[in-house]
């Protein structure tokens, strides 16, 4: 199946318990408010996370489980794109599109007209991709990278 929206999977594997790990990562997180000094920022219910990037403009929201794996845990993540933003720029993405097949399709008639919208349509998704892509690719590294440090300490 194919995603439209940027979306990634990671694994992080520990020889500690599913507890110490759930406190670990939540010493790293910030539940609520903003707070400079944690790199983290969400909810962690039990052995389930929904985390952002603690900073203004994040991108990428992060969701995970911790479950036990023989002497040790295993941390599922799953990392999508913040809602609001992706209908936000999906309806704008949207909206460009159609207006400039319609725009290009008045403007050349038959199979040049559908051609030139196609070809719109397309380089307006592209850019799209483009835009929604390197910013959720950094918040996904930086997620990553705080609870990797977090989840294989100790």
């Amino acid at each position: 199946m194919m995603n439209l929206l940027p979306f990634a999977r990671a694994e992080l594997r520990s020889t500690s318990t599913p507890e110490e790990v759930t406190a670990r990562v939540a010493e790293i997180v910030t539940q609520g408010h903003w707070a400079p000094q944690r790199p983290l920022r969400g909810r962690i219910q039990r052995r389930r996370l929904e985390l952002v990037r603690n900073i203004a403009r994040t991108h990428a929201v992060v969701l995970g489980e911790i479950e036990g794996a023989g002497a040790g845990s295993v941390v599922h993540l799953r990392f999508r794109l913040r809602w609001w933003l992706a209908a936000i720029l999906g309806t704008w993405f949207a909206f460009f599109s159609y207006a400039a097949a319609a725009n290009l399709r008045w403007l050349a008639s038959g199979v040049a007209g559908i051609v030139l919208a196609l070809a719109a349509g397309a380089v307006t998704v592209g850019f799209a991709a483009a835009l929604l892509t390197t910013p959720f690719r950094r918040d996904v590294r930086a997620i990553l990278e705080a609870l990797r440090d977090a989840v294989e300490r100790g």
